[in-house]
């Protein structure tokens, strides 16, 4: 099995010794051709090539780091993370023990989200996530560095249909301390192929009959 080391399931999985061990471990869905990663807050899906022998099951978070810092990189390229999926995970000169929890992965294409960019009733904006994470932290007196900070809702305004100019979002704190009074703005990125980063699509118009 390999993909692109420009992903990082690893980082999607839940901590060790957080009683969760079946989320701890990324999945190899060898049918599906795909790795799977979740915490239970976040979930990630990234496109694998799988070999003949491959076998479905967890990948421990160690065998992926030891294959990523043996990989091949190739100039600016991250190149690709190979490892050997059978009854053990085998890496360049190592091996380990498929990690056998209690229960099963969790389902996550069950509450992935479905809708994709450009559906009917869909909101659509690109932002910088880092500048939304230090707007979060100087909202709410969490440090960008060391200490966590709170969640956030995002307002976005919406007009009839199509592209829009861009526009501010509107970000509020959720702490318990939180002042209305204080206001926080975060600008769109841009996206290279379109003239907005925020797209608004009406619900699809309904079917009528052809007027005689």
């Amino acid at each position: 099995m390999k993909f692109d080391a420009k992903f990082h399931p690893e980082d999607c999985v839940m901590g060790p010794y957080q009683y969760r061990p079946h989320m701890e471990h990324v999945w190899l869905d060898v049918a599906g051709k795909r790795l799977m990663a979740t915490n239970g807050h976040l979930a990630i899906v990234i496109p694998c090539e799988v070999e003949a022998d491959d076998v479905s099951g967890f990948i421990p978070v160690a065998a992926i780091e030891y294959a990523r810092s043996r990989r091949s990189a190739d100039g600016d390229r991250p190149g690709e993370i190979e490892l050997n999926c059978r009854e053990r995970i085998e890496a360049v000169g190592a091996a380990f023990d498929r990690p056998k929890p209690e229960k099963e992965f969790p389902p996550v294409d069950g509450a992935a989200a479905k809708q994709r960019r450009g559906d009917p009733m869909t909101v659509t904006f690109a932002v910088d996530a880092r500048y939304l994470y230090e707007l979060a932290c100087a909202l709410s007196g969490g440090d960008v560095d060391d200490r966590p900070c709170a969640n956030v809702l995002v307002t976005v305004k919406a007009a009839e249909g199509g592209d829009q100019e861009l526009c501010a979002l509107h970000v509020e704190s959720l702490n318990d301390f939180a002042d209305a009074r204080a206001v926080a703005s975060l600008m769109p990125c841009r996206l290279p192929e379109k003239a907005s980063a925020l797209q608004i699509v009406p619900s699809a118009p309904e079917a009528t009959e052809p007027t005689p």
